[in-house]
């Protein structure tokens, strides 16, 4: 992944409507982006980083021709979308109340 990939990236996770906050960590869980704070994302590489990787060796485990493609977890309030790509994983926290009230209102993405 390239700069201009993650600042691509940063650029357009935020536009979708839906979406509270993101971070690109590399597979090592450096930073690369983030759109919280240094201690909630320290708390979700620790969390969320160690899940996405266990679940990535997993599908190998099971099956080593497959791969993990991305990983969703939903809880009450939220949704947690973790995407590996190359050596990078990048990981969407959503707020799906918010999304179902948007779509019945007619709103796909967010204002610019």
């Amino acid at each position: 992944m390239t700069q201009a990939d993650v600042k691509e990236l940063y650029e357009r996770i935020p536009k979708h409507i839906g979406v509270a906050d993101f971070i690109i960590f590399t597979d090592e869980g450096v930073k690369i982006e983030s759109s919280f704070q240094d201690e909630e994302t320290f708390k979700y590489r620790k969390e969320i980083l160690q899940f996405a990787l266990t679940s990535r060796a997993a599908i190998q485990d099971i099956d080593p021709n497959n791969e993990l493609h991305y990983l969703r977890v939903r809880s009450d309030r939220r949704e947690y979308i973790c995407i590996p790509r190359d050596k990078y994983f990048i990981i969407v926290i959503t707020l799906p109340d918010k999304i179902q009230e948007l779509k019945k209102m007619g709103v796909d993405k967010k204002d610019k």
